[in-house]
């Protein structure tokens, strides 16, 4: 068991570090500001629960975006009556930080990305949004960097094809 004091420490830095782009990523899959918060809170709690028990976190940003992952995988599997692509995206950024202009052209950028299908959205997301390196997306997925490079540039070809249709 790892000295507490250097535990808290680590533990503290982590969560300053990550805990907006986790909640941020619940928000996006679950559509509700209170469930992300729960869903972010137990996150970090099994990060706390690991770091106490003195695991070496070898990558922690994708560490703690996996266990966010798979609380989100829970949810929706308790919740079998809720589909995620039948749910409205609440906006991460606040009303009043974007001009009518920037806030219609997210609206646009959220509608487009919420008709990608779930594989490309996730990369597509983990990527632009989160900025997690193909290899950081492979860890979270468990896939192989070949496989998520592939959904980044097929989910960005269905944008470009939505957004633009003629080209």
């Amino acid at each position: 068991m790892p000295n507490n004091n250097l535990a808290e420490k680590e533990f503290e830095r982590l969560f300053e570090q990550y805990s907006d782009s986790i909640f941020r990523h619940c928000l996006f899959k679950v559509s509700h500001r209170e469930t992300a918060l729960d869903i972010m809170q137990e996150t970090f709690k099994r990060v706390w629960l690991k770091i106490i028990e003195g695991e070496k976190l070898d990558n922690q940003k994708a560490f703690c975006f996996r266990i966010a992952n798979n609380l989100i995988i829970d949810f929706y599997r308790k919740s079998k009556a809720i589909s995620l692509d039948s749910l409205e995206v609440e906006p991460a950024v606040e009303k009043g930080e974007l001009n009518p202009s920037e806030q219609a052209d997210l609206q646009i950028a959220i509608e487009t990305i919420k008709s990608l299908g779930e594989r490309y959205r996730e990369a597509v997301l983990l990527r632009y949004v989160e900025g997690f390196s193909v290899k950081e997306i492979a860890e979270i997925s468990g896939e192989s960097e070949n496989v998520i490079s592939v959904r980044i540039n097929r989910g960005l070809s269905k944008v470009k094809e939505i957004i633009n249709p003629e080209v």
